[in-house]
């Protein structure tokens, strides 16, 4: 006869019916047998967390190595290293640094870089560096069981500051001087020696210097007890030197008839070009007219009691540039000569105002010597002036010295002066803190940086 389930009776129902609810909630041994079925995917992932926490290691190296190779090549660039020097300093502090160069690693050098935002930017130096790495759990999906790690850095030059005075010459003592009781009050701007004697840079006597810092491819001195120097950040000596912001500044005399230059009598003058010089004299009152003043074969002078404008002229827009300069022998081209007890209030041009000539090419100068010029006294820029004078933007004598003296004040707000030497004396004053609102051209104060 067939099972019939009502042949159970009820008591027996209970007991099986609990039997089977006490086998449900029964947990001994289940955590083990979870663990054993999980086990492996742990370790798998425990794996790829130690692989890839390898890998980045490795990254973290590289990019170190890749760091310092590229500021080791961009410091050789602004120590004027050829490129092949660069690159050999760069794997130098890359090795330095903990590379090895073999079958696992390799290096690539760039001048310019050839990758990136600063592609072809001369001043830029970019390291790769590539490492290769045996993979572990990775062997499935990655070609041969190898994985390259690569990492890339560019440094370059970055701008650090502004540099109102700068003297060019790399090897003469006290190539820019203070001296007298000179007062300089340029905080927002470097004063500046591209010489590489110990005493680049020298202040004496009762000069009062205050700026925003110093800066010497040599070393600087303040002689005696009486000269006083004050900077908002710390001197930078035996540096690089920096670069001349005019070089290359071209000189088109025009063609035509030369116009006089004898102007002892008061009235308006106008652009052009004048042969054998120009001389202010007999007390005239001269009011120029905005442009470019070619001087072909003699000097600019300023006779006392003289005075010198331009009414039509503002800092930061119209001015004018007189250019020192020879169409025959370079023993003729002369220089500045401006007496004490004139007044004369100039300016240069700004970038974009018409007087600074096509292509802005003297926007910012206002006196410019042909850098032909032979290196003597006689070509030496003098500007001592009055107590009225005012000259704003840049006297840029690449080849001579230019001495500031006499009672010159502080009354145009942006001199720059770039010369072979600087001499600051007497009892003169200079000012320069407003060359950025009269979009004035300075020399730049820069550093070595990592950019990418």
């Amino acid at each position: 006869m067939p099972w019939q389930g009502s042949a159970l009776g009820k008591p027996a129902r209970r007991r099986l019916t609990g039997y089977l609810r006490e086998l449900w909630r029964e947990q001994n041994g289940s955590t083990l047998a979870l663990f054993a079925f999980a086990l492996p995917a742990m370790l798998g992932l425990g794996a790829i967390g130690v692989e890839t926490g390898l890998w980045y290691v490795s990254k973290r190296a590289i990019q170190t190595q890749a760091d310092a190779g590229a500021l080791g090549g961009a410091f050789a660039k602004v120590w004027g290293r050829d490129d092949s020097e660069a690159k050999a300093a760069a794997l130098k502090e890359a090795e330095r640094n903990g590379y090895q160069e073999g079958d696992e690693e390799d290096i690539e050098r760039h001048i310019p870089p050839e990758h990136g935002p600063y592609e072809g930017e001369e001043s830029a130096f970019e390291v790769m560096i590539y490492r290769t790495h045996k993979t572990m759990l990775f062997a499935a999906i990655v070609p041969d069981d190898m994985l390259k790690v690569s990492t890339r850095a560019v440094a370059g030059i970055v701008p650090t500051g502004k540099a109102c005075i700068l003297a060019l010459d790399e090897i003469t003592a006290q190539s820019l001087t203070n001296s007298g009781n000179t007062t300089v009050n340029a905080p927002k701007c470097a004063i500046a020696s591209n010489s590489t004697d110990d005493q680049a840079a020298f202040f004496t006597g009762s000069a009062t210097v205050n700026v925003q810092t110093v800066w010497t491819a040599g070393d600087m001195l303040i002689d005696g007890n009486k000269a006083k120097l004050t900077t908002s950040q710390p001197p930078t000596t035996r540096t690089w030197p920096l670069e001349d912001p005019f070089a290359g500044t071209p000189i088109d005399i025009p063609l035509g008839a030369c116009n006089s230059g004898n102007w002892s009598s008061s009235g308006t003058k106008y652009p052009g070009k004048y042969c054998g010089g120009i001389a202010i004299t007999s007390s005239a009152t001269i009011n120029l007219m905005p442009g470019t003043y070619y001087i072909d074969q003699g000097n600019l002078t300023v006779d006392g009691n003289t005075t010198v404008t331009c009414t039509a002229c503002s800092p930061g827009g119209e001015g004018v540039t007189f250019v020192l300069t020879s169409s025959g022998s370079v023993n003729a081209i002369g220089t500045v000569l401006i007496n004490g007890s004139s007044k004369v209030v100039l300016n240069a041009p700004a970038e974009g105002a018409a007087s600074a000539g096509p292509g802005d090419i003297y926007d910012g100068l206002l006196f410019y010597q042909d850098p032909r010029a032979p290196e003597t006294t006689a070509k030496a820029a003098v500007l001592n002036g009055g107590t009225n004078t005012a000259l704003v933007g840049a006297t840029y004598f690449p080849s001579n010295q230019v001495t500031w003296s006499g009672n010159n004040t502080g009354l145009s707000q942006c001199t720059v002066i770039v010369a072979d030497t600087v001499v600051l004396t007497g009892s003169s004053q200079l000012t320069s803190e407003k060359c950025d609102e009269f979009k004035v051209k300075t020399a730049v104060t820069t550093k070595v940086a990592l950019i990418e």
